[in-house]
């Protein structure tokens, strides 16, 4: 048993794979994504783009008609020259009679869609000998292979797909499918397309999570101070958390974000080495950099707007950042000084001033949430 992806255009298959998938010459831009919304199962995972896009991808790699004409040629001679080695008494005469008779590649083109609306009809005597060929299951093609379906002769999956190509409109939808494969558990989601239809972030998510729970012990014991100190440095952690998780993401995942991370970074300036050294850096980087995220206090309101800044093009609400630094102050005597000041005094904390942290926090979030999902919209591959 298994699960299969597919490429098709025009009604024909192009490839099709057990249990794994390749992008070939599709984008991250052409990913498209639909989901039942009542199962949460897929009802189209994959990538889809224009006949006329893929053409002009696979002629810029050099898989032209005269390409494809050249692979034709070859595979066809030497099947003629295969069936002739064998001594079997005539009995290929039929097959090799056929291939003969039909070096023009066009009229085999010609037929490729009536092949594929007789597949699977019982009637195999269709008044033309180059389809009934076409559709044999008696031809082994054994040990040279075609690339192609209907015993088109072709040597790779990229002139396979000029041939379909060629009886295909500009306009016509080419398909990548990998349905299958996701709803089996063959390969993940598009995690981020997912992101932007629930036109919020995993991390985001997480956060709102986090402080629906949070909020329960002082809207539930208001007049229990400590809990509400508790719950007042909770929703700190959960923002600093947000940030912390956003920013790791961004920079270890897209490779434009990582460089101006490693450019920006102070820490990273004083750091010196030779030419011959320098694959080893590279092989050390990406350790480097999550050793520094590591290091970084992202409740720093102090530095960590201007990080966002530079690293994301992401703007903190600016009239929010005082109001921002003032509660991480009163967090950090909650910490570390057991809820008082430096002279201290201790440092009280009511059910509002709970539920007041959390629309803040709440509001740079999303304002900072919706930046990144802009940002994620426009990945170019």
């Amino acid at each position: 048993m298994g699960s299969f992806a597919s490429i098709t255009l025009n009604g024909l298959t192009i490839q099709e794979w057990k249990n794994s998938w390749h992008r070939w010459y599709f984008r991250e831009s052409e990913r498209v994504r639909n989901v039942d919304e009542n199962t949460g199962e897929f009802i189209f995972l994959g990538y889809r783009t224009t006949a006329g896009t893929i053409r002009k991808r696979l002629e810029l790699d050099g898989f032209s008609y005269k390409h494809l004409e050249n692979e034709f040629n070859e595979i066809r001679s030497k099947w003629i020259d295969m069936l002739e080695s064998y001594n079997d008494e005539g009995f290929h005469q039929h097959e090799l009679t056929i291939l003969r008779e039909h070096p023009n590649m066009q009229s085999w083109v010609d037929l490729l869609l009536t092949a594929q609306e007789n597949e699977f009809s019982k009637n195999k005597n269709l008044g033309n000998n180059l389809l009934e060929f076409m559709l044999s299951e008696d031809f082994d093609e054994y040990p040279i292979y075609s690339a192609a379906n209907f015993h088109f002769p072709c040597k790779t999956i990229e002139s396979w797909a000029i041939a379909i190509l060629s009886i295909s409109p500009d306009d016509a939808d080419i398909e990548l499918d990998i349905t299958e494969l996701a709803n089996a558990g063959w390969t993940d989601d598009f995690h981020d397309l997912a992101e932007i239809q629930a036109e919020k972030t995993y991390f985001l998510d997480n956060f709102i999570h986090f402080i629906d729970e949070l909020i329960i012990l002082p809207i539930n014991l208001p007049e229990f101070h400590l809990m509400n100190r508790l719950a007042f440095s909770g929703v700190i952690s959960a923002f600093e958390a947000y940030l912390s998780d956003t920013m790791k993401k961004q920079v270890m995942t897209r490779p434009a974000v990582k460089r101006r991370f490693v450019e920006s970074h102070d820490k990273f300036s004083a750091k010196k080495f030779t030419l011959n050294d320098i694959f080893t850096k590279l092989d050390e980087l990406d350790k480097l950099i999550m050793d520094e995220l590591d290091f970084i206090s992202f409740h720093n309101m102090n530095t960590i707007p201007e990080l966002f800044n530079k690293v994301l093009f992401v703007e903190f609400p600016k009239k929010r950042i005082s109001k921002l630094c003032e509660a991480v102050k009163k967090r950090h005597d909650i910490v570390h000084r057991n809820g008082r000041d430096t002279a201290g005094k201790l440092t009280n904390i009511s059910k509002d001033d709970v539920m007041d942290l959390v629309e803040l926090t709440k509001e740079v979030v999303f304002n900072i949430d919706r930046q990144i999902l802009n940002l994620q919209k426009h990945i170019e591959d």
